[in-house]
């Protein structure tokens, strides 16, 4: 059976997300940015990395959750898929594991339903945790925001 090598989990609001971490370029923590309260709503936030414009996409509006005041946990993880990379604001960077790669069907999770920005879900002890498609989310943000080359 086929194991994801690495995969990176993190929060956002009480629900837990992963990510490959061959497809995170970098984790930042918020205050080395301006704050989120200071861009507005009709501002697309960015982040400059390695001299690049990098939007910034919040999951938490995206998946129907209310993104909190940062703490000193919050970090964005700057996400490559490709040559398209977009920064995602997370509560907490949790853990690092490997697990077989056996994956669920997504499960409803969110008011929205946006199960569609899934590739699955997956139990790892006793916890449920949801693998995102940023290849999906990307393309959806490309077509709103039209910000990304």
């Amino acid at each position: 059976m086929e194991k994801f090598s690495g995969l990176i989990v993190y929060q956002i609001s009480d629900k837990e997300f992963c990510a490959e971490l061959n497809d995170i370029s970098a984790i930042i923590k918020v205050s080395e940015i301006l704050p989120r309260a200071s861009l507005g709503e009709s501002l697309q936030p960015f982040i400059i990395f390695d001299n690049e414009k990098i939007p910034i996409v919040d999951l938490h509006r995206f998946f129907g959750y209310k993104f909190n005041e940062p703490t000193e946990d919050t970090r964005i993880l700057l996400v490559e898929i490709g040559e398209r990379k977009i920064g995602v604001f997370v509560e907490k960077v949790i853990e690092i594991i490997s697990i077989d790669r056996v994956i669920g069907p997504s499960l409803e999770f969110s008011p929205n339903d946006q199960t569609k920005f899934l590739l699955g879900t997956f139990k790892y002890e006793d916890r449920v945790i949801f693998l995102p498609d940023f290849k999906e989310i990307i393309a959806d943000f490309e077509q709103t925001h039209q910000t990304l080359s």
